[in-house]
């Protein structure tokens, strides 16, 4: 069995992200609800929204009971990680090319990979 394939995107905002999945037909209407679900065939790829990252900004604060935390700032950006099947990681590659990141330590990734 092949190696699935990480991809990390990196949207301006969430309509942005909205927009694009939508245009590569990762999106669709829910029946019963009326609101769009973000998916697409779970044998080709996988979706995981991780929105606005938060990142240590090197200051320590304190709370109310003295326990010291790190203060955190938002990440540029809408993140998006995605899990391509090899079979159709260039298609999606292709897709999203606008989009994909390659950070050297992603602050959140799959589980093996």
């Amino acid at each position: 069995m092949s190696q699935w394939k990480p991809l990390y995107l990196k949207f301006s905002s969430k309509e942005d992200m909205m927009t694009s999945l939508e245009a590569s037909s990762l999106t669709t209407t829910s029946p019963d609800s009326g609101e769009e679900i973000i998916g697409g065939n779970p044998l080709e790829i996988r979706i995981n929204v991780l929105g606005v990252l938060q990142e240590p900004t090197g200051a320590i604060l304190e709370d109310e009971e003295g326990n010291e935390y790190p203060e955190m700032a938002p990440v540029d950006g809408y993140h998006v990680n995605v899990l391509v099947h090899p079979d159709h990681y260039q298609e999606y590659l292709y897709a999203f090319e606008d989009v994909v990141i390659n950070p050297t330590t992603p602050k959140v990734k799959y589980a093996g990979i």
